[in-house]
């Protein structure tokens, strides 16, 4: 087991390592420098790695423990830092793989074939390895083919579950993604990594983070951090939009619900009338349509407008607006979206304004959905992208504020 990983190791750093086994220590040559570790320590290492394996991702996790490749931006200057939540026993720690990450990245990088080991950072230029002093143990030699790696480790004193876990690095990422406006993403198969191309911006320093102490809804995440990683402008505003799009029918439905409940117990409704009885049915027929066996929202921008109402703070919309621009709520109220016909918002008119909002998100939504030849409102890919552009910090705050309204304390 142990000779079997050191000729992995060998194939993919080349020629220039030999290594050689005895009864209690193994030897490695890169090149002029000699590197030593004791035959136990290998050992232990290789049994961490397996202990820890699953056997349909690439992470590494325990009842106590788990970590997962992290794509975050330009990487970390530091080589990791730390978040402990104290009052959870957890502790998260963004950076350098640990020791049984490494030894699995090569374990799983050797049958990738050299073009994903060297866009890994595995395989070792030259130059690199004339740098003597950056070798002076196994361990060094390990960094430095992991180098480009970063992973996110969270230890917890609790047993956790897979999916504990999973909702807790969810939960982080998307702390770290909102607070320094560089997308964080949980790479749980390293095909997505060897495939990924993001467009970011900063707005403060990982530094400034902390442990997470709210829960969020996996489902907004993912749709948020793709918004945020793509650099299509078309796939960030509908990637934001589905986090709108998520509570429709709960709110909808709700609302009916409401709706219902007030006409039947009002004291002038008796089940005995047939015309209160049609009243009821029209006002049902009115309100909802059957769709795939399933109620949906027979208006989708009255459903966004709910959504708007229950989980949208104004004056926290306008400020996170003004963080991103000084200018926006000025353009928000003097110009429409021109290719969508999105109307005008008045951000001082508290009463028309979750409604207005509505319109304008919609509109925009549909004419980047349908963009059948002729239709007035459309959108027109490079045309109309600096008008695009103008809108996304409008959802991206929504969904932002959506996804922090729906969480729950931890």
């Amino acid at each position: 087991m142990m000779e079997e990983f050191l000729n992995k190791m060998c194939d993919i750093i080349g020629s220039d390592m030999r290594f050689e086994i005895n009864s209690e220590t193994v030897i490695i040559n890169i090149k002029d420098t000699e590197l030593t570790i004791s035959t136990a320590n290998f050992d232990a290492y290789l049994t961490q790695m397996n202990n820890l394996l699953t056997h349909d991702e690439d992470i590494l996790i325990s009842s106590h423990s788990y970590e997962v490749i992290i794509d975050y931006g330009m990487g970390l200057r530091e080589d990791s830092v730390e978040f402990d939540d104290i009052q959870n026993n957890l502790n998260y720690r963004l950076g350098r793989p640990s020791i049984e990450f490494m030894f699995y990245l090569i374990h799983r990088a050797h049958g990738m074939g050299r073009i994903a080991q060297r866009r890994l950072g595995l395989h070792i230029p030259n130059h690199r390895l004339d740098l003597d002093h950056e070798l002076h143990s196994f361990e060094d030699l390990l960094f430095l083919m992991c180098r480009r790696v970063m992973t996110l480790k969270i230890t917890s004193v609790d047993n956790k579950s897979m999916l504990d876990f999973k909702n807790l690095g969810n939960s982080l990422t998307f702390e770290v993604s909102f607070n320094t406006g560089i997308t964080c993403i949980q790479i749980r198969y390293i095909d997505e990594l060897l495939s990924n191309t993001k467009i970011r911006t900063r707005r403060n320093r990982l530094s400034d983070c902390e442990a997470p102490k709210r829960m969020y809804e996996s489902d907004l995440i993912y749709h948020y951090l793709l918004g945020q990683s793509s650099h299509h402008l078309e796939m960030k505003f509908l990637s934001f939009y589905h986090v709108l799009e998520h509570y429709f029918n709960i709110v909808y439905t709700k609302n009916m619900v409401q709706k219902i409940q007030d006409l039947i117990t009002k004291p002038s409704f008796s089940p005995k009338r047939e015309t209160d009885i049609e009243k009821l049915i029209k006002e049902v027929k009115n309100n909802f349509k059957i769709e795939s066996e399933s109620h949906s929202a027979k208006s989708e921008i009255e459903a966004l407008k709910l959504v708007m109402n229950q989980y949208v703070d104004i004056e926290s919309l306008k400020m996170c607006l003004l963080d991103f621009d000084t200018d926006l709520l000025n353009y928000y109220s003097n110009n429409i979206v021109e290719f969508s016909q999105g109307t005008q918002i008045d951000f001082n008119d508290l009463r028309s304004l979750p409604g207005k909002l509505a319109q304008r998100i919609y509109k925009t939504r549909n004419a980047l959905i349908h963009s059948k030849a002729y239709e007035k409102e459309r959108y027109i890919s490079f045309e109309h992208e600096g008008q695009l552009l103008r809108e996304i910090p409008l959802i991206q705050s929504i969904a932002e504020e959506i996804i922090i309204k729906t969480s729950k304390i931890i």
